[in-house]
Formats: C-alpha cells, sequence, structure tokens
C-alpha cells in the first residue's frame, strides 16, 4: 500500500454560530482522526465513482485542477481514505477537499485568503454553502484564527493554556447543521435573542478566546463556565437530547474544572469540552456511558 501526506480532522474550538456574526473563531486541526490518500498494491476500486468523476470534469473548469491527473488516479486505483466520522464536526468533507487540492491543484497561493477562497468553492460544490474554514485548517494543518478582516495561521495554540485539556464526548446522535444554522439565523431576527448575542454572549466569547491565546487557564475557564451556561440556556435546539450527556453537562456547571460547550453546529455528533481534571470527566463518562475521546492526546505519526 501506497500512502501520501495526511489531512487532519478539523476542531473549532471557538466561534461555532456567532462566527457568521463576525466573533473571533479558532479551528485546529485533530490529528487522531484524519484522511490520506492511498493505492493498494493490487487496486480493487476506482477514486471515485461516476457522479464523483462528473464532479471533478465540472470543477475543473472553475478550479485550478490538474483534470487528467485525477482521471489517471482515478484508473490506477487510487481513493481518499479516511477515519473521520461523518455529520460529526469535525470536518471529514472538508479533509477530502483539502487533500483534493494540494494534490491535484495547479495554482500557486500567496495568501491565505485566496486559497481559503478556492477551498471553500470546492468544499460547496460537494455539500451547501462552505465558509472554507474547515478544509484550510486542515490543508495547512495548524491552528486558524479568524477574525472579520483576516484569517492567521498560528502555532500550536490548542496547547495552550496547558493545564487544560480538551475532550469530545460522542452523543450518538446524527445532526443535520443547515437546520441550526437556519434557527440560529431565524432566533437572530428576535431583537430579544440579538441583544443577549451581541451584549451578553459576544463579549464573554471574546475574552474567552483571549484568555486561552494568552495561556490563561483561570480567566479561560471563568468565561468558558458563562459561555456553557449561556449555551445551556440559550441553544436549547443545538444541545444533545441524550440523559447522559445533558446530566454531565450540568455537573459540569457545578464543578470549578470542566464545562461543555457546543461542537460547532451542535444538536449531534460530538460535544466540546475543557477539564483541569481529566480523572473526574474519564469517572463522569464511564459511570454515564458516554464514548470519551481526548482527540489532542494521541501523537501524530504521519
Amino acid at each position: 500500500m501506497i500512502k501520501e501526506r495526511f489531512f487532519p480532522a478539523k476542531l473549532l474550538l471557538f466561534g461555532e454560530h456567532i462566527l457568521l456574526k463576525g466573533a473571533t473563531a479558532l479551528a485546529v486541526p485533530a490529528s487522531s482522526f484524519r484522511g490520506y490518500w492511498t493505492k493498494e498494491a493490487s487496486p480493487s476500486a476506482e477514486l471515485g465513482g461516476q457522479l464523483f468523476r462528473a464532479s471533478v470534469e465540472r470543477l475543473s473548469e472553475q478550479l485550478p485542477l490538474a483534470l487528467d491527473r485525477i482521471l489517471a488516479d482515478m484508473n490506477s486505483g487510487w481513493y481518499f481514505e479516511s477515519n473521520i466520522p461523518h455529520g460529526y464536526g469535525l470536518g471529514s468533507s472538508g479533509a477530502f477537499c483539502a487533500g483534493l487540492l494540494h494534490r491535484y491543484g495547479t495554482r500557486v497561493y500567496l495568501d491565505y485568503s485566496e486559497l481559503k477562497t478556492d477551498l471553500a468553492q470546492l468544499e460547496s460544490s460537494f455539500h451547501g454553502k462552505s465558509s472554507g474554514i474547515d478544509p484550510l485548517t486542515s490543508y495547512l494543518n495548524g491552528p486558524i484564527l479568524i477574525q472579520p478582516t483576516s484569517v492567521e495561521l498560528l502555532d500550536a495554540v490548542y496547547q495552550s493554556p496547558s493545564t487544560v485539556s480538551v475532550f469530545l464526548l460522542d452523543t450518538q446522535q446524527p445532526r443535520k447543521t443547515d437546520h441550526l444554522v437556519n434557527w440560529f439565523l431565524t432566533a437572530m431576527e428576535s431583537p430579544v435573542f440579538l441583544r443577549e448575542v451581541e451584549l451578553t454572549l459576544m463579549p464573554i466569547h471574546e475574552q474567552m478566546v483571549a484568555a486561552w491565546l494568552a495561556g490563561d487557564s483561570l480567566s479561560f475557564m471563568a468565561q468558558l463556565q458563562m459561555v456553557s451556561e449561556w449555551q445551556w440556556a440559550h441553544f436549547k435546539p443545538m444541545l444533545p437530547t441524550g440523559a447522559g450527556i445533558q446530566r454531565l453537562w450540568q455537573g459540569g456547571l457545578n464543578t470549578r474544572h470542566t464545562y461543555l460547550k457546543i461542537c460547532g453546529a451542535g444538536g449531534g455528533g460530538f460535544v466540546l469540552g475543557f477539564t483541569t481534571d481529566k480523572t473526574w470527566v474519564e469517572g463522569q463518562a464511564n459511570e454515564l456511558q458516554i464514548p470519551l475521546f481526548f482527540p489532542f492526546d494521541i501523537p501524530s505519526n504521519g
């Protein structure tokens, strides 16, 4: 088997739906979930079926893709292997699009904004409208800080503050992103909800992100507690309905060391958590029979 460079999953640590309102967002690669191009010594399957072939033929007219190389690889057994779960908010399609543009792209990019634009267009052709954040994070394999007027590649930000561990809880529930985005946009039409977001959530969120970037665990956890409480009170459609997850969310709010927040669109897939007491989290997840992952504890070997 031949393998090439891997393309990690994306984890949106901060931003969620309020990214649409200009909030600062931070997306990081989660290398324990990844995809890569591979070719079996005795290929038994093509890179893609007829639908994929038609898609890339159409895309090659709009984007700088080497169609001849794609078709040649399809016919010789290359395909994209991935362990990134679908519908969990980890950017499975983003990793694929990053891999597609990296392997077959023909343009030299002078800045991240231009690269993000092409990746967004590429991903949008496979499902709905894309911001380009997921594939950009996977393509660059590094933390991406997104602000209203800039996109910046940072250095290993997910390791800071060092005393805080990031974890994921598997709700084992499906999710539909478009439905939740539409709910949020509709809710924002309410003056009361809009005021809550702009005057309460946004300032706390910005202070939380600033504390994370500064490595200030004490301030970060204090702001995170308020964000977790706000989401619990105002983002009900985005919260998982499973009794175990809800018990752990509420239990975390009673601690000073563990808090949950929605992961990406919310509603299912993974729930995102931060803790300074991994033993407590592991015990709670085990008792409530909730699959638990620490996505940055698994070293990258790709």
